[in-house]
């Protein structure tokens, strides 16, 4: 099981992503790096919808960077039960 990111690692990321400046010194992002983020934040997400649903937005496949998998190889990588992608996100 993963444990939650600390509050140094959102912040982090946040820098990263150029949502927050940097408390001090500069970030330079390569210019072959591309940032591939999902956000864990919930506020966005449809309680009435299934994980497949949610994150397959109705089709069958989902763009990884510059290549698309199915969206079953793409949850798996998330998932650890089969039936979890036919779960609801209400608890």
């Amino acid at each position: 099981m993963l444990s939650a990111a600390t509050d140094s690692q959102v912040f982090a990321l946040k820098v990263i992503l150029q949502e927050l400046p940097a408390a001090s010194g500069a970030v330079e992002i390569g210019a072959r790096t591309q940032i591939n983020y999902v956000d864990q934040n919930r506020l966005l997400l449809d309680d009435e919808k299934t994980v497949w649903e949610e994150v397959g937005s109705g089709g069958e496949n989902v763009t990884l960077g510059e290549q698309s998998i199915t969206l079953r190889a793409y949850l798996r990588r998330f998932l650890s039960a089969k039936s979890a992608s036919t779960r609801r996100f209400a608890a």
